[in-house]
């Protein structure tokens, strides 16, 4: 799909969603896989003002009450495929929705009117407006919905455009899922503010995965460290090795990538890995250099426009290589 045609869908969509009666401040809750509706109705809703809560596809009758609850979503988008595990939720369980609109179904997403009549004269969107509810794993209870607002995602994506020295060439391959920040913010956005090219999937296929990439299908590959443990043991066990020589940048991130798994992918690849940290709460804060040394069991530091401390129980700045907590400032930051 061509950037044409992808800004020209969700123009249809989002007057499809206006004519439905959602404007600005509304939320609108995804449970969808990754698919490129997914990202026209994004784009849709983001259009409008309005305000995307993705769903985690593991979550069931128990935490999808819960969000579309504390939410309050007016729509929730859905795929067919999802509709068995809605049907379990009862009737109080749904909170505020009005409706429940599929992708699937072609004719829910064409507008009545013209979509540039629809759409003329809608209020502008800010900055400071929310783009984003995103609930966080809820380790510490029910999981919490970090508010994410234009600003904070466009301080995210600029750091890494220019710290991961992203180009319109590029290609990423993106297994991850859209629902969470690593697969929509550092995956997606970035390759749309960059105008590259995203190969979306479903899931992690391990032998796409090293034929895309061995076969000058993509510069680009992020993915969590799992991911990483798959691909070294299979290339272990490969011979010839497949040449990844083609690739510019992988990276890991959302858990910490273990020294072994970095040092032996390097081993095995002659690529190293690039490791960064971030939160749904405040997008990416750190990462090791793009042109420099990567070392392995770090995160590196702070990205452009990112402020870190790390302090003891009394707010005072800990000695090098003493442990404390981490207090980050910065327009990441929810």
């Amino acid at each position: 799909m061509s950037f044409r045609a992808l800004f020209a869908a969700a123009e249809a969509w989002a007057a499809s969603l206006a004519e439905r009666g959602v404007s600005k401040g509304d939320r609108v809750a995804f449970y969808l896989g990754n698919r490129p509706e997914f990202v026209i109705a994004y784009l849709a809703v983001i259009r409008l003002g309005a305000i995307m809560v993705p769903i985690n596809l593991r979550y069931r009758r128990r935490e999808i009450s819960h969000i579309l609850n504390d939410a309050g979503p007016k729509f929730l988008i859905i795929e067919e495929s999802q509709r068995p595990i809605l049907n379990e939720l009862a009737a109080e369980e749904w909170g505020p929705v009005a409706g429940v609109l599929s992708v699937d179904d072609p004719g829910t997403w064409r507008p009545q009117g013209r979509p540039e009549e629809v759409l003329a004269g809608l209020p502008p969107v800010q900055g400071e407006d929310l783009a984003l509810i995103m609930y966080t794993s809820g380790t510490t209870g029910r999981s919490k919905g970090a508010m994410i607002s234009h600003n904070n995602v466009l301080a995210t994506v600029t750091g890494l455009l220019a710290a991961w020295a992203w180009e319109q060439e590029d290609v990423i391959l993106l297994p991850l899922p859209l629902f969470h920040t690593h697969g929509l913010v550092v995956g997606l956005h970035c390759a749309l503010a960059a105008g590259a090219t995203t190969r979306l999937r479903r899931a992690f296929d391990l032998e796409e995965t090293i034929r895309v990439l061995s076969s000058g299908g993509a510069t680009l590959f992020f993915a969590v460290p799992t991911i990483y443990v798959r691909l070294v043991a299979a290339l272990e066990k490969m011979n010839p090795k497949p040449d990844f020589s083609g690739m510019r940048l992988f990276c890991s991130g959302s858990a910490p990538l273990a020294a072994e798994t970095h040092n032996a992918f390097e081993a095995l690849t002659g690529q190293r890995i690039l490791e960064r940290y971030g939160m749904t709460e405040t997008g990416m804060n750190f990462s090791n250099p793009y042109a420099g040394p990567r070392i392995a069991g770090t995160v590196g530091t702070p990205l452009p426009g990112v402020f870190a401390r790390i302090v003891d129980d009394q707010g005072k700045d800990v000695p090098p290589g003493q442990e404390g907590e981490l207090l980050v400032r910065g327009s990441n930051v929810f």
